[in-house]
């Protein structure tokens, strides 16, 4: 019978021990590249995400509470510091379109405001008449035209203006009977990348937006207050020169100056619903929306050729107010 020696059985179990420890080795080393790698990644970029909230709310808070209460020409300086990513400002940011009725007879809904076609859009009304249009723009260059509706615009409907909708002939009145806002915000934005998407930070309208992949909140509140009688708002603009935009470790300082805050209108009575519609990146946009919904109450129409038109039932007071902070950006 064939004996095997105890030699040749300790050589086995070396072997044996060998490949154990190996396969223990490898399963940790794989392991740490499709777990240990991604989940520091996204702790880290968790880390950047978090401090770029803190930067974002200090800027926020001074626009809001220091500059724009100290009145038009009040300036300041806000530093914003990142180990990676990027900061932008953009000139345009989302749409943002208030319109209502200023008659008890007349309803009327907006189509044709997105960005699509900036010199053309529709009006419908139901009840009560209305045939022209008075555009005014509130910024930029100085310009006015009153026309038909649904006629092309000679300069096109974006920045900030107010569109006032006339009855000429009557009944059962004539003068304006309706308004339209519309006001492309601008924005500063931050964005920095992981394994489980794009982080990012955006700073508009008085609101601070996270966003994580395709998910948004709305994390700083705007400057809005409604009850049964009175809706209250502001609308705060960031206006630059050029695009600016900067990327990887460096030190961020934003020139904020208000170059104008008033308020447009004091307690005009609505008649009906007032209506809004949002428009520009789908994450800020629906953030933007669960706000106005969850907060307030605004309701989403169904069925209008406008997706995503929003209406707050009932008719109160309307304040309005409009600021427009210049931004200027350095890097070190």
């Amino acid at each position: 019978m064939l004996e095997i020696s105890d030699r040749c059985n300790y050589a086995v179990s070396d072997v044996v021990g060998f490949v154990f420890v190996l396969t223990i080795i490898i399963g940790a080393v794989v392991a740490i590249l499709f777990w240990g790698i991604p989940y520091m990644n996204q702790q880290s970029a968790m880390a950047r995400f978090d401090s770029a909230l803190t930067q974002f709310d200090v800027i926020n808070s001074v626009i809001r509470d220091e500059i724009i209460r100290q009145g038009n020409s009040s300036s300041s300086i806000v530093s914003f510091t990142a180990d990676t990513g990027s900061i932008s400002i953009d000139s345009k940011g989302e749409r943002f379109i208030f319109y209502y009725s200023l008659h008890p007879d007349l309803e009327f809904n907006v189509t044709g405001l997105e960005d699509n076609d900036d010199y053309r859009f529709t009006i419908a009304t139901k009840g009560g008449s209305a045939d022209q249009m008075f555009i005014r723009y509130l910024y930029k260059e100085s310009f006015n035209e009153y026309k038909n509706f649904n006629e092309p615009t000679s300069h096109p409907l974006s920045d900030a203006i107010q569109i006032d909708i006339y009855n000429t002939t009557g009944p059962p009145s004539v003068g304006v009977v309706g308004r339209i806002w519309l006001f492309d915000t601008g924005s500063i934005i931050y964005e920095t990348l992981s394994s489980s998407g794009i982080y990012k930070v955006i700073t508009e309208n008085g609101g601070i937006i996270s966003s994580i992949g395709q998910s948004g909140f709305l994390y700083d509140k705007p400057n809005i207050m409604i009850n049964d009688e009175k809706l209250a708002m502001r609308v705060i603009q960031f206006k630059t020169d050029n695009v600016i935009s900067g990327f990887g470790k460096a030190t961020y300082r934003f020139t904020i100056k208000l170059n104008y805050s008033d308020i447009r209108v004091e307690s005009e009575d609505i008649s009906g619903s007032f209506r809004m519609q949002i428009y520009g990146d789908d994450v800020a946009v629906k953030a933007w929306i669960d706000y106005f919904n969850s907060t307030f109450g605004f309701k989403k129409f169904v069925g209008l050729p406008a997706d995503g038109t929003l209406y707050l039932p009932g008719s109160r007071s309307f304040t309005f107010s409009q600021s427009i902070c210049k931004l200027y950006m350095e890097m070190s």
